[in-house]
């Protein structure tokens, strides 16, 4: 069922604290799920290549959400059988004085 078709569901609410610096990553299955693949293991790549890419909002020494979200999502555009579609949000927090370090 696609959210928001039934204006009866309820939807769990979660609140979680984004440490400064810390990277938020909303996606879709067509993102992490391959044929003949385990999703964990998709879920798993994702998850360390956003380490690797070392997110800094786009100051020195990592590239900004957006170039990120394109080394993310390029790999999976590349893919000849990816049967799904790919989205991706990325966000991420700064800490009040700026400092992300």
């Amino acid at each position: 069922m696609v959210l928001g078709v039934d204006p009866l569901a309820q939807y769990p609410v979660t609140e979680l604290l984004l440490e400064p610096g810390a990277v938020l990553a909303l996606y879709t299955d067509g993102l992490v799920e391959r044929p003949g693949t385990d999703i964990d293991e998709g879920v798993e790549t994702l998850r360390a290549n956003l380490a690797r890419a070392n997110v800094r909002r786009g100051r020195a020494g990592g590239p900004s959400v957006s170039a990120a979200a394109d080394l993310l999502t390029a790999q999976a555009r590349q893919a000849t059988e990816r049967p799904d579609d790919i989205a991706l949000l990325l966000t991420t927090r700064r800490s009040p004085s700026g400092d992300d370090t």
